[in-house]
Order: C-alpha cells, then structure tokens, then sequence
C-alpha cells in the first residue's frame, strides 16, 4: 500500500510513548508502506528514535519522540518549495525549514489546485483539529496561511520510503520476533 493510503487511517501507538508526533506518524506509515508488518513498524519507529537520540544510545529508556533536526538531516534533506502542480499523493510535506521541520504531513491527492493532506496534529497547525491526535478529516492544504509558517516543502514519497529503508538497512533493525524483513 502507497504512503497516501497508510496516512488516511490512524498510526497506531505504543502505549509508553507519552511525546507521540507527527513525524513518528509519517515513519510508522512509511513503514507500513514498505510492507512491514504493523509491530515491525512500530519497532522500527521506537529503534530509529532511540538511534538519533544522545540521551538514548545505549540505553533502553528511548525518548519519546524523535528529534526535529535529526528527522531533517536523515529524512529531509532533499525536500524542495512546494508549488501546488508539484504534489502528489504520497508525498511528504513538512514546514518550515527542511533542516529544523517542525510539522510533518502526507499528500493523500492533489487535483485541479486542491492538495488534501492528513496527519498526526501535534501543533494546531489546522485550527479547529484534534491536537495531539490523528486527524481524521483530509484537509485543503493550497492557498492556506498555516500558523507562523512562510514556507512549505515537499518530499516526493520514493525520495522519503527510499530514505527510511536505507536507514533501517544501516542500523539492521530487528523487531521483537526477530530480524525486520530486509527491504
């Protein structure tokens, strides 16, 4: 299944993650995406916070959220300006700045100048949105003014899963029933 049809159902959580974001949202459905089984996504989100956290290594105690300057230099480094004809359904668009993202979403369709996107909504960045929760409603991302952003970007989604599965590759993730599935 595509990026877009991961995002239009909820991610699920782990119950000890107290920090959930959006960011872990968009990792677990790029998980999911590249065929992963729903425990191994969400092992991989828990093994690839814990991997970029300082406090972290080495320990068991991971934090409960990933990083916004780790998840811009391992995942976003390539994102470009969003121009509306430009997104796709499956792309991943984050705001404001790729090297500090500090909100992330998935394009579930973009026609005739409408781009729908949904995801895990940690800062208000829709007013009148579940905060700290799935959004469960697609919402109209072109010719919007989102709260204290002048910039918007975009991944294109093979650019973002081929991200996640080298990653996964470099750390030889294993899941709590063994090795995750090579990609």
């Amino acid at each position: 299944m595509s990026l877009a049809a991961q995002a239009m159902w909820p991610p699920m959580r782990r119950p000890d993650y107290h920090n959930y974001n959006c960011h872990m949202a968009v990792l677990q459905w790029a998980c999911l995406a590249l065929n992963q089984s729903q425990d191994d996504a969400l092992w991989s989100v828990e093994l690839i916070t814990r991997s970029v956290c300082e406090h972290c290594k080495g320990r068991h105690d991971a934090r409960s959220s990933i990083d916004n300057a780790e998840y811009g230099r391992l995942f976003c480094s390539d994102a470009v300006a969003l121009i509306p004809t430009s997104a796709r359904a499956g792309d991943v668009v984050i705001i404001p700045d790729p090297r500090y993202p500090t909100h992330s979403m998935v394009v579930v369709s973009s026609t005739r100048g409408e781009i729908m996107v949904r995801g895990y909504n940690n800062a208000g960045t829709f007013v009148g949105t579940p905060r700290d929760a799935y959004d469960p409603s697609s919402r109209n991302l072109a010719g919007r003014t989102l709260p204290q952003v002048n910039r918007v970007f975009l991944i294109p989604e093979l650019e973002f899963l081929g991200k996640v599965r080298a990653l996964q590759q470099a750390l030889r993730l294993r899941g709590p029933n063994g090795p995750i599935p090579r990609l």
